[in-house]
């Protein structure tokens, strides 16, 4: 929904150059960190204790959610975020262990993400990957360093995905996906209508390299050319205007002979 939200805004900001009033914009900063410290809460209580649907709570259950306790104990230190526990202990048991996987992991998603299983088995699969010798995947390395379980549902973080690739120089992937993100960004404010629908796509990959994995952002590209480029080759298919009753002889002379209408 939020990712809805801010691809119409974005497409508003490119064609209409139209930007939310300023009030609107911080009002939303400040609901958005309320919800955001307090979803493990509300997910606590909109699903059901098998996690197999909806606990049947209504929208007092869920305003009765003590949004700015949690904002507080946050800020005051007595809860813990736990994505950035999970990038700290994460990048610290690689930094220890100095085994790395060199990128190779980009494959490894690429596959998980487009190769059906179902289709071709599950071992076929898995043969596709490039078993790294030795080196934990990132979500482990802190528990086989610590003894470290991350919070269920939460995400091991970009940092600790690029760490695990180039240990420090894993940075430079921030700095690819920005270079990418303006380039596209200056074309679609330039007026182009791909660049602009290509940004509108990309730029929830493009947060999520930060808070969940930097795989995300690349291997995305794969199924927005899938869907994306056939549709800019069609549209680039002119057929010939064919003559109605309803089409003006301008029109038509203009088409015919477009230097001389």
């Amino acid at each position: 929904m939020v990712e809805l939200g801010l691809m119409l805004l974005m497409a508003l900001w490119f064609r209409r150059r139209w930007l939310p009033p300023r009030w609107a914009v911080v009002a939303a900063l400040f609901l958005g960190t309320l919800v955001i410290n307090s979803i493990g809460d509300y997910r606590t209580t909109v699903i059901r204790a098998d996690q197999r649907g909806w606990s049947g709570a209504g929208i007092g259950d869920i305003m009765a959610i003590d949004y700015f306790g949690n904002l507080h104990n946050l800020i005051s230190g007595e809860a813990r975020n736990p994505e950035l526990t999970n990038a700290v202990m994460n990048i610290e048991g690689v930094d220890r262990q100095m085994k790395f996987d060199f990128g190779f992991s980009y494959w490894n998603a690429l596959i998980q993400r487009y190769v059906p299983g179902q289709f071709i088995g599950a071992d076929r699969k898995q043969a596709l990957m490039i078993d790294f010798a030795g080196v934990d995947p990132v979500s482990t390395s802190a528990v086989t360093e610590f003894g470290f379980i991350p919070v269920t549902g939460s995400s091991p973080t970009g940092l600790s995905v690029s760490f695990q690739s180039f240990w420090y120089f894993g940075a430079m992937i921030f700095y690819i996906i920005g270079l990418v993100m303006s380039r596209w960004y200056r074309a679609a404010i330039g007026g182009n209508v791909i660049a602009q629908i290509t940004v509108l796509l990309i730029v929830t990959p493009s947060l999520l390299a930060i808070t969940h994995s930097t795989h995300w952002f690349f291997v995305y590209f794969v199924q927005l050319a899938a869907f994306l480029l056939p549709v800019v080759f069609l549209a680039r298919i002119r057929k010939p205007l064919k003559p109605t009753r309803d089409t003006p002889r301008v029109a038509l002379a203009y088409r015919r002979f477009p230097g001389q209408a």
